[in-house]
């Protein structure tokens, strides 16, 4: 697979905000022929979020944008391909595609004559990389350089267009402006940060600077020390086509 040019339920309170926000920002249908209140208590957004691991095969995963994507990689060398199944890992963040047809493997540069390949996509981290079911690439532990997700589709550009942070009121003749909740928080944040002033704690700065840096290094070892090996998703997947059949 040629990589692409990108521009760039155990739950969680995390995890749960986040279903929000890529319910509701991509997947709600609305009926047009009734009205719809301004707010809607988030029925639907409730029970996804409730699912810890999951697995599908013929449906959409919780992220269907991240599925049309991946869609988009598996269409090329004369072969549209297609997601066999996926299955959600929530702790670590991470949706693994079984593809079906599209056999290209970058591993080897070729397609692989009867092994199909995988795709996993680190949501956490916004990149995605391929595996294979082939028993070579499988004893090399084989897994491609990792690409960046096109933005649109992060977990970190959806958070930051989460709809409930933006509120509406209807005043009586019909139209619609932001509430004086919203608009306060809009005033809030072009308010000029104050200065430092010029007696700064350089020692207290500095330790702060460290600690930051000891968090990304200990998030980067607990980052490595997740990732799920190559079998215990190869069993996972096998015994989802197990209960499928």
């Amino acid at each position: 697979m040629q990589s692409p040019t990108l521009s760039g339920f155990c739950l969680t309170q995390k995890c749960f905000q986040t279903m929000l926000t890529v319910h509701q920002k991509y997947s709600q249908v609305q009926d047009e022929r009734s009205p719809q209140p301004l707010h809607q208590e988030p029925d639907s957004f409730v029970r996804r979020a409730k699912l810890a691991n999951v697995a599908g095969q013929n449906v959409n995963s919780p992220y269907p944008e991240v599925d049309n994507f991946i869609l988009s990689l598996v269409n090329g060398h004369g072969v549209q391909g297609g997601i066999r199944r996926w299955n959600y890992f929530c702790l670590e963040e991470l949706l693994v595609y079984d593809i079906s047809k599209y056999r290209w493997c970058q591993n080897i540069q070729r397609p692989h004559k009867s092994n199909n390949i995988m795709i996993l996509v680190d949501l956490r981290n916004e990149v995605w990389y391929q595996k294979c079911h082939d028993p070579v690439c499988k004893a090399d532990n084989y897994k491609s350089k990792a690409c960046p997700l096109p933005p649109d589709i992060c977990l970190s550009f959806l958070l930051t267009e989460d709809p409930e942070d933006i509120q509406y009121t209807m005043d009586r003749a019909g139209n619609i402006e932001l509430s004086p909740n919203t608009a306060s928080h809009e005033e809030f944040k072009q308010t000029p940060q104050l200065e430092w002033d010029d007696g700064a704690d350089d020692e207290l700065y500095l330790k702060v600077l460290e600690d930051v840096e000891e968090e990304s290094k200990q998030s980067e070892k607990r980052r490595k020390y997740a990732e799920i090996p190559d079998e215990l998703l190869l069993e996972a997947l096998n015994e989802h086509e197990t209960l499928m059949t």
